[in-house]
């Protein structure tokens, strides 16, 4: 019983559907890379599982570009145009995202908020070079905790709706105790912007010097702007405990290292 379910995990694992979606988990493609993906485009693959995937490890913009290079007269027409269909959409959100990022920066600068952006458009700006192959679902911010109450006014300003309302007595409690929690905020839009601080990034292993963060930042271009992020190396750090806290369980946090590296 033993190597008979051992046998059947190990073709799971070693499905060409699987092994596609990691050869195209890269920007760039070697010889040997090209010539693995032809020879899975040519071998019986399930595109449906594929799609799967890639939606669940967020690669679909990595693999239509792949696909829309050289193979694309190896993969079904179909199949092609569904993979742009997804990669467009995911482009035009992250280009949404650039935008209200650029402009939450500058009412955050405005009100003398030191908030860094995490993850979204600047990683994908930093590590890709291209904010449309790197999906994204929301904007972080790094700030300290003792600015958070300016934050809250600039992000309800901005018409976002906090998960914790600074004007109901139990929320304003809670959040005048300076205690770890979550700051979310919704626009009417749908989109979530999260605040983290020193006290809500409690998770890493160990406390980090954010002063001495912020002044190793990276400068990178995002929606024509130039704007600020963590550098190469504090991203690998931050993201390399992200990951661990989320199990690894999505392919692009993987790739996210590969790439700054």
């Amino acid at each position: 019983m033993g190597i008979t379910k051992l046998a059947a995990q190990s073709s799971v694992v070693s499905r060409p559907e699987r092994d596609f979606v990691l050869v195209c988990a890269r920007t760039h493609l070697d010889a040997s890379h090209r010539d693995r993906l032809r020879e899975l485009i040519e071998g019986p693959l399930n595109w449906e599982f594929l799609a799967s995937l890639a939606s669940q490890h967020y690669l679909a913009p990595l693999i239509h570009y792949h696909l829309s290079g050289e193979l694309s007269g190896a993969v079904p027409s179909e199949v092609r145009a569904s993979f742009e269909a997804v990669a467009q959409l995911a482009a035009r959100w992250n280009l949404f995202l650039s935008a209200k990022l650029v402009t939450l920066l500058q009412a955050f600068k405005q009100s003398a908020v030191p908030a860094v952006p995490f993850k979204g458009p600047a990683l994908a700006s930093l590590a890709y070079g291209n904010v449309a192959l790197r999906p994204s679902v929301d904007l972080d911010f790094v700030l300290p905790q003792q600015h958070l109450p300016r934050a809250y006014d600039v992000l309800i300003a901005a018409g976002f709706r906090p998960s914790l309302d600074p004007t109901a007595p139990r929320d304003a409690a809670y959040l005048a105790s300076g205690r770890a929690g979550q700051h979310s905020f919704l626009s009417e839009e749908n989109l979530i912007v999260e605040l983290h601080t020193e006290k809500s990034l409690r998770y890493l292993p160990a406390p980090l010097n954010w002063e001495d963060l912020r002044a190793g930042l990276a400068s990178v271009l995002v929606a024509g702007h130039e704007i600020q992020t963590y550098s190469t190396e504090d991203n690998l750090v931050l993201l390399s405990v992200h990951g661990a806290k989320h199990f690894w369980e999505r392919l692009i946090w993987m790739c996210d290292l590969a790439e700054l590296a």
